[in-house]
């Protein structure tokens, strides 16, 4: 690793770059902890509902489910193909992080042969990502048909627990 010129890149401080923390924290938790308080809002409507209409209540609480498992599946995609983007980056410039990046003051720039290896690992993280995505979205419409089945269904083998 060696200094390279700030010329290339976008410098900021490192004190800069803890308040950006800080702010993203402070904006990004509270909305986090609204859309739990909403899903739980929801989850106790869906059970007031399922008193009068059970169907009706069971359409609610898929519509949850797959909302949720929709953006865990989208946001997997939407970082492998971040990761993947920086990855090919990285080694089409032989340089981590690639010119033009973001990097905390005196950081020091990873090249040649180490950056590739990097590079190489951010795109392998990639394909795990899209793998991990497409399992998900396999394992969340089988337990979504299994719901759907009624209670005398089996687990999902990876729910099941140990077997007697």
């Amino acid at each position: 690793m060696i200094e390279q010129p700030a010329e290339q890149y976008r410098v900021i401080k490192r004190r800069s770059a803890l308040i950006g923390v800080i702010v993203a924290a402070v904006v990004f938790i509270p909305g986090g902890l609204a859309v739990i308080r909403y899903t739980e809002n929801y989850l106790a409507l869906v059970e007031r509902v399922s008193r009068v209409a059970p169907e009706r209540a069971l359409e609610e609480a898929m519509f949850l489910f797959r909302w949720i498992m929709g953006s865990a599946i989208v946001m997997a995609f939407a970082s492998a193909a971040y990761l993947a983007w920086y990855g090919y980056r990285v080694i089409k410039t032989e340089r981590n992080p690639p010119p033009g990046s973001w990097i905390i003051e005196h950081q020091r720039i990873a090249t040649g042969r180490r950056a590739r290896r990097g590079g190489y690992a951010q795109l392998a993280a990639a394909v795990l990502l899209v793998v991990g995505g497409i399992g998900l979205g396999w394992a969340a419409g089988e337990l979504a048909d299994q719901l759907v089945e009624g209670a005398g269904a089996k687990p999902l083998w990876f729910l099941a627990g140990p077997t007697p």
